[in-house]
């Protein structure tokens, strides 16, 4: 007896690079996740990268939102990988 063949199709990562800022970032929208691998971000240059692209990026429209002067909410995981570093502070 054969067995079926079973493939699964996986979206792949979106992938936006900010050359100026040497900045990369990941969306991935099969675990809303927001993946910094490579630069230094700020809360500030994420929610700027996704309103940046917000058409192409679909489904991650309105997960880093600002909420006032210093207040964010974040509805996604995050992930900064070993190559990058991410700043949390004041002037946010």
């Amino acid at each position: 007896m054969v067995s079926p063949e079973i493939s699964v199709l996986l979206p792949s990562p979106y992938y936006f690079q900010n050359v100026e800022a040497s900045l990369c970032i990941d969306f991935i929208p099969i675990n809303n996740t927001i993946r910094l691998t490579c630069g230094s971000a700020t809360l500030t240059d994420l929610y700027d990268v996704i309103n940046k692209y917000k058409s192409a990026l679909k489904g991650f429209g309105g997960l880093l939102d600002k909420q006032s002067s210093g207040i964010w909410l974040l509805k996604s995981n995050l992930v900064i990988g070993s190559n990058s570093s991410f700043t949390i502070d004041s002037t946010d």
